[in-house]
């Protein structure tokens, strides 16, 4: 019986339980496979990929993207057995051109809109009834980069413009939960199910500045600074019948990446696979770091780093290291993706990733799908 009310508590605290770290602790979760696999929250810092989960963790992230993206994945994330588990659906939308962009819920496996965690279970020994809980999250954002429109414009007037990004960007998150609490009521000697409901809304902005050199079209380096505030609006949440509100979790996330390309331009030059362009670089490097302050206490810090190679702009490996003391979860990450594309224009994408899962599992595996369609530049060559 102990057991099995560890599991009860386990399905509230990832939504409503207000314990150390704060309420809807599911914000927490990284939604991106591709930053899972290069030490997990090193995602305020990735700017290199055209795929709606990586502008989650930052929402600057979606101007440096190009036509319509789509992200897709389901993960069994806890499976306790006898139908008792906690499955994490995620899907979202990105829509960007030109340095403008919006982020947008995708319709997930779970049948609703976002990111959601269904908890079903069965009260069993209390009762045969199957309790079907769940916590959504639902993100709309929008991203500028002022740098990326102006040049487009004036970039023969003002040619440093080329060197340089500031791009911003918010993400409005509405919030809902829906928990069964078990309470034992000494009247009738017996256990009494109550539903609770909650809805809440929080603030994520986020900031990234990149400097970029390309030698004689040949070896192109990239630095990226990144920094958000998670929950910026430092929203609380109360419960039905309570009269304490309790913090939603919240934090402050910032790091720095390098990247290194070698570029196509000077080895495949007046060959038919360069005359394709279906690749910009041979080889690509990157090292990416940051640290996350949860909930603004400069006394804990939780740390990510992580590298990730590509070639042909096709086949990446990833692998990283994920460092949270105080939460009882460190450890190695990795991970790998296939992004079969043409040119810019469209994209089939595949992303695998294994991240350490403290006491309760050993490690998390998760896959996720995406696609992406330049609408605008699929129209531009078919009218030339």
């Amino acid at each position: 019986m102990k057991q099995f009310l560890v599991v009860v508590m386990l399905f509230s605290c990832i939504g409503l339980a207000a314990i150390g770290e704060g309420a809807f602790l599911l914000l927490r979760f990284e939604p991106s496979n591709i930053n899972r696999g290069m030490g997990e929250i090193t995602g305020v810092v990735n700017i290199w990929h055209n795929n709606p989960f990586t502008a989650y963790s930052n929402p600057a992230i979606s101007s440096f993207q190009k036509g319509f993206a789509y992200s897709y994945a389901h993960e069994d994330w806890i499976d306790f057995g006898s139908d008792s588990k906690l499955e994490y659906n995620r899907a979202l939308m990105t829509i960007a051109y030109n340095g403008f962009a919006i982020t947008l819920p995708g319709y997930n496996s779970d049948q609703r809109w976002g990111i959601s965690m269904p908890n079903t279970y069965t009260l069993y020994p209390f009762t045969d009834v199957n309790i079907e809980d769940y916590t959504q999250i639902r993100a709309f954002g929008l991203a500028i980069n002022p740098c990326e429109i102006f040049r487009n414009n004036h970039l023969e007037t003002y040619p440093w413009l080329k060197y340089i990004d500031l791009a911003i960007g918010a993400n409005y998150i509405p919030l809902k939960d829906e928990v069964t609490y078990i309470i034992y009521d000494e009247d009738i000697d017996d256990y009494q199910m109550e539903k609770m409901k909650v809805d809440a809304d929080v603030l994520n902005i986020g900031e990234i500045l990149r400097l970029k050199y390309c030698f004689q079209d040949k070896l192109a380096l990239e630095a990226v600074y990144g920094l958000t505030h998670f929950n910026a609006n430092a929203e609380h949440v109360k419960y039905d019948n309570d009269t304490e509100a309790y913090p939603i979790y919240a934090d402050r996330n910032q790091g720095f990446a390098f990247s290194a390309a070698v570029k196509t331009n000077p080895i495949l030059v007046n060959t038919k696979l360069h005359n394709l362009g279906l690749f910009d670089n041979l080889f690509s490097f990157r090292y990416l770091n940051s640290a996350l302050v949860p909930n603004y206490k400069n006394s804990e810090e939780i740390t990510g780093n992580g590298i990730e190679l590509g070639f042909l702009d096709t086949f990446y490996y990833r692998s990283g290291n994920y460092d949270d003391d105080a939460g009882g979860i460190s450890g190695s990450t990795n991970g790998w993706g296939i992004n079969l594309h043409y040119k810019d224009l469209i994209s089939f994408g595949y992303n695998y990733s294994e991240t350490p899962g403290g006491d309760l599992v050993d490690k998390h595996k998760s896959e996720e799908y995406s696609c992406s369609f330049d609408f605008i530049g699929i129209y531009d060559i078919m009218v030339k």
